[in-house]
């Protein structure tokens, strides 16, 4: 499940650069996450030093069976507008890359839940691996389409907080601070359910 969650996690923030004779992947964050590309680091065995650029964080990997194997998992150079998908069979996997995903490219919050993307294909493949509705938005911002997976509603955000955090908040691999409001959703929500 790990691995499942950190390739979600590099589908939203990473990147793969064709080099010469070689690829390069890079994962960037913003550095309040530090700890979590620390955790990253240690997942995959990485020993490089983490570069920091202004506010965000990044780690460039040059290994070439690592990038081979995201390769294989639909990884691209143009991942971020091919829509591509990992081709993954079971649920816990696709519950794992969802939730790496959702925390590289996701909002959590009490009234709504999205995933940004640059384009809605990704999003609408989605739909077959997310077990509660949701809409699909376009924004233009600065000349730039965005695509945004929009679900809100209590009943709904309850039912994916529920899913993409099934052990609550022992719930691992996850960014604490997104899982931090999926987890107190849940729990506000039942505490109002038994109070009503």
């Amino acid at each position: 499940m790990n691995s499942a969650y950190w390739l979600g996690f590099l589908f939203g923030d990473g990147s793969l650069m064709e080099r010469e004779y070689s690829y390069r992947v890079q994962l960037t964050i913003h550095n309040q996450d530090e700890p979590h590309l620390r955790r990253f680091k240690q997942a995959i065995g990485a020993e490089n030093e983490l570069i920091e650029d202004g506010d965000c964080l990044s780690l460039r990997i040059s290994d070439a069976k690592f990038a081979e194997n995201l390769i294989e998992n639909g990884f691209t150079t143009n991942k971020s507008y091919d829509g591509a998908l990992p081709d993954i069979v079971s649920w816990d996997l696709k519950r794992a890359f969802v939730r790496g995903l959702a925390d590289a490219d996701g909002y959590f919050g009490v009234s709504k839940f999205t995933i940004t993307d640059n384009t809605s294909k990704r999003l609408e493949r989605l739909r077959d691996w997310i077990p509660v509705d949701y809409e699909i938005v376009h924004e233009e911002i600065d000349d730039r389409d965005w695509a945004y997976l929009r679900s809100s509603g209590k009943e709904d955000l309850l039912a994916l907080y529920t899913w993409l955090f099934p052990a609550g908040k022992s719930t691992e691999p996850a960014l604490g601070r997104k899982k931090d409001v999926a987890v107190d959703f849940i729990r506000n929500r039942h505490k109002a359910v038994l109070f009503s």
